[in-house]
This record gives C-alpha cells, structure tokens and sequence, in this order.
C-alpha cells in the first residue's frame, strides 16, 4: 500500500508492505495523520500554529508534549554537532531570504548581529512552558 500527499511544504510517500491491505492502508492514514499533528503544531506559514506563537511571543505556556518532545530532540541533535546544526536559526534564515527578495545578499555585519541570536541553549523549557531567552529568536 502506497499513499502519497503534499505536507510541510514537500512531498511526502509511505510505502507499507503488510499481507493484510485494510491494515497496510491503516497504518498509510495513521503515519499521514501524524505527520499532519507535527505540521499542525511546528508550521512557520499558520500563525496558529504552537512554534509560530513561540516565535512571536518569545515564550508559549501550556506547550503540547509533541512539541516540547521536537524541541528537545532539536536540541540534542544541536548538543551533538556541537552547534552545526542549530534549531534556533530561523532569525539567520528570514535574514537570508529578505536580502535576497532585495536581489542582495546579507552583509557580514548583519549575518553577525543576527547569529547573536542563534544559539540553541538560550530555550528554556520549564514543565510544559517554553521560553526563548533572547528577544527575536526563533
């Protein structure tokens, strides 16, 4: 069984090979309805969406543990690179794409200031509240 749909802004295809084909199809529509549950609540472009209160507010409360569990994964998978990869990057990446709207390209003394904003051990994650420590991460 094969499904294929448009979600977080790319492709996705799941391929379940089962005996049983009401259980292959199952198992299509319970993986696609997860990945729908992760773009619900991490979506830059829905202004609804958990992530995208976080980074407008600089802090969510009452965060869903689907959530706090993608962040923490992010910043382990930041610990682990030893920054190389870096969950907090969005500010260097709207950056990125506002210059280049403008047909230019960052200067060294903006990429700079905005990296100061980068830095994944500056969320703080008390119980189910989330805060970024410095004013425009994201």
């Amino acid at each position: 069984m094969e499904g294929t749909r448009s979600i977080m802004g790319t492709s996705v295809a799941i391929t379940v090979v089962h005996p049983d084909i009401g259980e292959a199809k199952e198992a299509v529509g319970l993986a696609f309805d997860e990945i729908h549950k992760i773009d619900d609540l991490t979506s830059l472009y829905n202004e609804k969406s958990e992530v995208s209160t976080l980074n407008r507010d600089g802090s969510h409360k009452a965060t869903s543990t689907d959530l706090i569990e993608v962040i923490r994964r992010g910043r382990y998978f930041s610990e682990l690179s030893d920054g190389a990869f870096d969950v907090t990057v969005l500010p260097v990446l709207d950056l990125w794409k506002e210059r280049l709207s403008e047909g230019k390209v960052p200067t060294s003394s903006e990429i700079g200031r905005t990296l100061e904003l980068v830095d994944y051990r500056d969320i703080a994650i008390e119980g189910r509240d989330i805060t970024l420590k410095k004013e425009g991460m994201a």
